[in-house]
């Protein structure tokens, strides 16, 4: 089976197609070709469409997966129906999924962050956690990830108490300002909004803090690696995170996946492993059932993951909370939202270039 794969390759990107790849060929699926093309920073639609053109008229591919950012979604999904080829669109989803009237070909894979964020303002509200603060960094506080969780919030009847935002250049007194902002807002919980190096001056800060944050704190899927789950849990009192899938370093003890993943490749996996190898699966057993899906057919994936007749690929939102395990935080998983809700997150505006900024993390 040859298949054709769009690949972010750059500088900035060094490693994230070779892991996605990794995760794909994990499920050793039989006869598979890779046919790879390179899409740049992936917000160039005219060179990534053409790129499938390529794929399909020249190479003659049997189906085309890309790990693709958000920008420009909906000409790779015209494009993926205009060719009639199968598509598998993976991406970590700061935009919300796109609902066209009639797509026929192009299934979407998510990590969820918008879905997500949508589901989490319903989950404060029903958890009583109605009076909700806001902590980012300029970078990391917009994408429209803010607008999802203030709409369901806001449905509700929850509501915004206050925004904390570290600025690209940091005060001198900047932990002394968050510091304060987190000992004097009125909520019941704090929504912490934190990537990469982001993440890690946040982290660096509460390290300073004089006394222990009082509020629980709700970190994003990417606002803690498992160095800094030990920080923050000394620092505060109740820590959590809402996501589909988390590394060993935060959970502790490997699944499935990160047990298959580790014993072929002595390392566990990174969330662009696994976004490739749920790919996989999509490309193995899904693909070639798209006409049930298309007649109304409700499948399910691994880990219970729903797919509908929108080709849109669900996977339930988890909620972690830390707890001590031997000495060390570790977090563990409290509930799964539902992935069978069909949830359309509401969005004004455009997508712009900045969107495919999550694909660095």
């Amino acid at each position: 089976m040859k298949i054709g794969l769009l690949l972010p390759q750059s500088k900035v990107y060094a490693t994230m197609g070779k892991d996605f790849v990794n995760g794909l060929r994990l499920l050793n699926i039989d006869g598979l070709e890779l046919v790879i093309e390179g899409i740049g920073f992936g917000n160039d639609t005219d060179l990534i469409t053409s790129k499938m053109d390529k794929l399909v008229m020249q190479d003659d591919v049997a189906a085309i997966i890309g790990l693709v950012g958000d920008f420009g979604l909906d000409s790779l999904y015209d494009k993926a129906n205009g060719l009639e080829i199968p598509a598998v669109f993976a991406r970590l989803g700061a935009f919300p999924n796109i609902q066209l009237d009639k797509n026929e070909y192009a299934f979407t894979l998510s990590y969820g962050l918008s879905e997500g964020l949508y589901q989490l303002g319903d989950w404060f509200v029903e958890n009583d956690y109605k009076n909700v603060a806001t902590s980012g960094s300029f970078n990391d506080i917009g994408y429209g990830l803010t607008y999802a969780l203030e709409s369901s919030l806001y449905k509700g009847g929850g509501e915004f108490t206050g925004h904390h935002s570290t600025p690209l250049q940091p005060r001198e007194n900047e932990a002394a300002i968050a510091e304060d902002f987190y000992k004097t807002i009125d909520c019941d919980v704090v929504c912490m909004f934190y990537n990469g190096d982001f993440a890690k001056e946040k982290v660096e800060y509460i390290e300073s803090f004089q006394d222990k944050i009082s509020k629980p704190m709700m970190f994003t899927s990417f606002g803690l690696t498992g160095d800094q789950l030990q920080t923050v849990s000394r620092k505060a009192q109740d820590v959590m995170m809402f996501a589909p899938w988390i590394p060993v370093d935060l959970k502790g003890k490997p699944d499935t996946f990160d047990t298959l993943y580790n014993e072929k490749h002595d390392r566990y996996p990174n969330v662009n492993n696994w976004l490739g190898y749920q790919t996989g699966i999509i490309l193995r057993d899904l693909v070639p059932k798209r006409k049930e899906l298309l007649g109304g057919a409700e499948l399910m994936l691994d880990e219970n993951a729903v797919c509908k007749k929108d080709l849109i690929v669900s996977f339930p939102q988890a909620i972690w909370k830390a707890e001590k395990k031997a000495d060390k935080a570790v977090m563990v998983k409290q509930s799964s939202l539902d992935a069978s809700k069909n949830i359309k997150v509401p969005f004004e505006g455009q997508v712009n270039g900045w969107h495919n900024a999550y694909l660095c993390y």
